[in-house]
């Protein structure tokens, strides 16, 4: 089977037809009345199978009584598959036909009536053959069941032909002679594929797989456009809108990279139009389908024919992102002509304020120009180092938009593009200044983070130094830092961007591009966030901090020793126990801590059953076994910590991010959550493009909120926090400051084995005994704080909906339940002592936890949340807090004027 998950249109439809045909020539030659001309051909040559041939294959099938040949179910949902494709086609070059007498244009009516006669003969073949195997299969049945499974019969959406189709490779084996009738599996296709004979036309072939990318692209299409939808209700954020689209885009490069390769001549849009013969349709500014002031649904309703309404949408030839483009054109070309650039185009005030992405479109030449002088050497085949550094500050839209000023022609790619990007103006009314607003926001948050991280070493102990590198520290800060804004009287103009950091190489964008194009800043700042995030997460990583902390604060929950939670720790572990092992569960005992904790640095059993304390394995060897930590699913540790120059890669790669993360998280407890979909992969490991994006979303909804998490605020706290553990280390087994540090492999090895031994091991003193006790003191402290700002922090940036804030709660597995050894030890002492009966001292306690909720009512419904949906949120949490407190109270939460009110009241 292909190891890439994506299979198209045309694909599904080939597939499909190779297995209906291969089972008419191996069925029929079981038949009793088979000729030897007739036979199944057993070389290795193309079979060709003349279009008049299928229909009495099919009737020789049916009258069959020896051997009678069984005509499956899954037969039949296949050949009406082939139907329905075919009769797309055909509908759609009936809905051209029908434009082209219209339009009075007789020539290309001539042509398209001819090309339409062949494939409507082809869809009758292919009716007859399936209503003549579907009524046999019925009359088959038992008198007592005669109704048969109704299957589409209209040219409505291509039903799910992988739920009876394996898309294996091609068997080299040929078929055996004799098979016997009943037989379960279909038999192997050949090594080369069955076609049809020379009825039907290369051309019209060709015609139908240019169809179906169309049919794949305008997919692609309605779905990113849904996706921008649920932007503009508040149900997904920006961030998530804006990679999704870039994965989109990708998409539709490679689909229309693969059609190119096998139609070299075929590349642009244009030549698209001339095999279809549509370059009237398209001209014609009087037709239904260029109405820039009609939505959506009127558009195709007024560009579909009614024996197609539920197929054939005006958008699929994509009349008005092309018209847009070659108004792109028109203004560049008027740009060159002009002595005065002023002259030409539009300013700067103009752009970003329009009433259409056409009209932005228009201007954006000049500043495009303006930005990039050396913009013809885009089309260089050795491009110079600014050309290289500047590509990297631009998204792939933009870069496109360089090409086309560099020279290159069209292609569908960037016409496809263009439409997503008419949805994206859509979605923001027009306002394309919020992704600039929203990049901006993100973008300066991450360099006052960075520039406190960096200065975060000059405020530790001489201990909790040991743990820092300051160069470590500054690289974090790095990507947020590459880009510096343009201020001028007050008011920010743009920005100036330095895509390297290694190169002195900068690029001043103004703030009408980055307005105009809303997806470049948010792309760009998208970048920043995941490249800070991946080196933060990296920092706690590959020092060892993160490990060595997890641990000792799970032998400190395990011996009751912590009596509140640290939100952003969990956070962190739930999110690397879900991209793998990073702390396992274990029993209730430090002892199993302790044997988790010296099995993931490289030691053995036996090692840490001694009498003697043992000693860490050299860096080396504890490195080769701890896995990467990383915050994301959604790309590779190389992918994100450098800055993606992934337009100017091979295309292969760039899908290969998208493929690997689908393969992955499929993989994962759970896997993918839409059922459909789920049954899909698991039945064929084959997705359609706009599936591949669903899952996509899956993964991007969850990786939200972690690559907004803070984690160099994290890696400050378990820094501060083994600075102090250090010291008391210091102070009980080194004798003077000039005996080598304990690294905190060493060191949280130490307190756990002495922890786990209880005083039976050797040299066990009460000082050493105590380091976990001591340990968790200093954690109830730095926990005592700020134990849940980054977590808090991360919320309100991602802008998740409530339900999946619920996911965050249990570090130990990938669902929201809660592990009962999480809280094991506090449970157990809790179980002890009576509930507490409400008096005002109860009251006062709650205090805390309800201002908390107050202001997180404000903060989540200031960012756009459902009213309701937080309500409910809060509700579950001061219940939470009343169960974990013992707390004689019902807690009711209610909305009022807009603001959060809360009662209590005695419970019962």
């Amino acid at each position: 089977m292909s190891s890439e998950p994506l299979v198209n249109t045309y694909k599904r439809y080939k597939a499909g037809t190779e297995k209906l045909i291969d089972w008419l020539l191996e069925s029929a030659a079981r038949c009793e009345t088979r000729s030897a001309s007739q036979k199944r051909p057993r070389d290795k040559e193309k079979a060709k199978v003349p279009t008049r041939e299928l229909c009495n294959l099919a009737q020789r099938i049916v009258e069959s009584k020896k051997p009678i040949i069984e005509i499956r179910l899954d037969i039949l949902h296949i050949a009406e598959d082939v139907l329905v494709a075919r009769a797309q086609f055909a509908d759609f070059y009936t809905y051209l036909e029908e434009h082209a007498r219209h339009s009075a244009d007789s020539a290309n009516h001539a042509a398209l009536t001819k090309s339409n006669a062949g494939h409507q003969h082809f869809v009758k073949t292919l009716r007859q053959v399936y209503e003549l195997l579907r009524g046999e299969h019925k009359a088959r049945q038992p008198k007592h069941n005669k109704k048969t499974q109704e299957l589409a019969t209209d040219a409505g959406e291509l039903i799910n032909l992988y739920r009876h189709l394996d898309l294996e490779e091609p068997s080299e084996d040929d078929f055996p002679n004799n098979t016997h009738a009943g037989e379960a599996a279909l038999a192997p296709v050949s090594e080369a594929p069955l076609e049809l004979g020379k009825d039907v036309e290369e051309h019209d072939d060709t015609a139908f797989r240019a169809y179906c990318l169309l049919k794949d692209l305008h997919s692609v299409i309605s779905y990113i456009r849904s996706v921008w939808q649920q932007y503009a209700t508040g149900e997904l954020s920006i961030w998530i809108a804006a990679k999704l689209t870039e994965s989109a885009q990708e998409l539709v490069q490679s689909l229309c990279d693969e059609y190119k390769e096998l139609h070299p001549q075929q590349g642009t849009y244009e030549a698209i139009l001339d095999l279809l013969n549509v370059h009237s349709l398209v001209d014609n500014e009087d037709n239904g389908i260029h109405e820039a002031d009609q939505s959506d649904a009127e558009r195709d309703v007024a560009n579909i024919t009614s024996s197609t309404t539920s197929s054939i949408s005006g958008d699929m030839l994509l009349v008005r992102p092309f018209k847009a483009l070659t108004g792109f054109v028109e203004a560049a070309k008027a740009l060159d002509d002009s002595e005065d650039m002023t002259m030409a185009g539009v300013d700067d005030s103009r752009t970003g304020s329009t009433t259409s992405f056409a009209e932005a479109l228009t201007g954006l030449p000049r500043l495009l120009k303006e930005t990039f002088p050396f913009i013809k050497a885009f089309g260089d085949a050795q491009r110079n180092d600014a050309c290289t550094l500047a590509v990297q500050a631009v998204d792939g839209y933009t870069y496109k938009l360089l090409n086309i000023l560099a020279g290159e022609p069209i292609d569908l790619a960037t016409v496809v593009g263009t439409q997503i990007c008419m949805g994206v103006f859509d979605a923001m009314d027009g306002e394309t200044s919020r992704g600039f607003l929203a990049a901006k926001e993100a973008i300066t948050r991450g360099q006052d983070s960075a520039k406190a991280f960096a200065q975060f070493p000059d405020t530790l102990s001489y201990y909790a130094k040991q743990y820092i590198n300051p160069d470590v520290a500054n690289a974090v800060g790095r990507p947020a830092n590459a880009v510096v804004f343009e201020v001028h009287e007050g008011e920010v103009m743009g920005w100036t961007d330095r895509p390297d950091p290694k190169s002195s190489y900068t690029v001043s964008i103004s703030k009408a591009i980055l307005c105009a194009l809303p997806l470049l800043p948010v792309l760009r700042a998208y970048r920043i966030l995941f490249a800070t995030s991946t080196l933060s997460s990296t920092l706690c990583g590959s020092t060892g901090i993160a490990i060595s902390v997890a641990h000792l604060h799970k032998a400190g929950l395990m011996a009751g020793y912590i009596k509140r939670p640290w939100k952003d720790l969990e956070m962190y572990i739930k999110r690397q126990n879900q991209l793998g092992t990073f702390l396992r569960q274990g029993d209730r005992s430090v002892r199993s801590v302790l044997n988790q904790f010296g099995l993931a640095i490289g030691l053995t059993l036996k090692q840490l059953n001694q009498l003697m304390p043992p000693s860490a394995p050299r860096l080396a060897v504890i490195q080769k076994n701890l896995r990467a930590s990383r915050p994301c699913r959604y790309g590779d540790s190389e992918h994100s910590t450098r800055i993606d120059n992934s337009y100017l890669g091979n295309p292969a790669s760039r899908m290969r991010v998208l493929y690997d993360t689908v393969k992955r998280y499929a993989a994962t407890p759970g896997g993918i959550q839409d059922p459909e979909i789920a049954k899909q992969w698991n039945a064929t490991r084959a997705l359609e493009p706009a599936q591949l994006l669903k899952v996509a979303l899956e993964v991007l909804v969850e990786d939200k909120p972690h690559m907004m998490f803070d984690g160099s605020a994290l890696f400050e706290q378990c820094v501060q926090w083994l600075g102090l553990q250090a010291e008391h280390w210091a102070q009980t087994l080194i004798i003077d400051d000039s005996t080598p540090r304990l690294d905190p492999y060493n060191g949280t090895l130490l307190t756990l084995w002495y922890a786990a031994t209880k005083g039976e091991a050797l040299f066990a003193t009460p000082a050493n005994m105590n380091f976990l006790l001591r340990g968790c003191y200093f954690i109830n402290e730095v926990v005592a704080k700020n134990g849940d700002g980054c977590m808090q922090r991360s919320l309100e940036l991602s802008s998740v909906l409530a339900r999946e804030r619920f996911t965050l709660l249990n570090p130990w597995s990938t669902s929201s339940e809660q592990s009962p050894a999480y809280n094991a030890p506090l449970m157990e002492q809790e179980a002890a002592s009576p509930t507490m009966p409400i008096n005002e001292n109860k009251i006062i306690q709650m205090t805390d936890c309800i201002d908390k909720a107050r202001q997180d009512f404000t903060t989540m419904t200031k960012h756009g949340l459902d009213p309701q949906k937080v309500l409910r949120l809060v509700q579950a949490r001061l219940d939470n807090h009343c169960r974990e407190h013992k707390f004689d109270l019902v807690i009711i939460a209610s909305i009022k004027n807009g603001a959060l009110e809360i009662q209590h009241e005695k419970s019962g």
